[in-house]
């Protein structure tokens, strides 16, 4: 993904979001590149993201009509 988007009606439940950069052989944290052959060592030209929702809200709402 290169973006994410989120609705409003979601957002007072948004808690974070986060680029995750990739490893090297080491464990080490992999820069973001500066020409094609350092892209080259990535998995992607993309890195991944990740978004906290907090849908408690949601498990609630779905126990109060079981």
């Amino acid at each position: 993904l290169d973006a994410i988007f989120l609705s409003p009606s979601l957002q007072p439940f948004f808690r974070g979001a986060g680029v995750h950069a990739y490893l090297d052989e080491a464990g080490r944290e992999m820069h973001i590149p500066f020409n094609y052959a350092q892209r080259e060592l990535q998995p992607s030209d993309h890195w991944p993201l990740s978004v906290d929702i907090d849908f408690s809200h949601l498990i609630l709402e779905s126990m109060k009509q079981d």
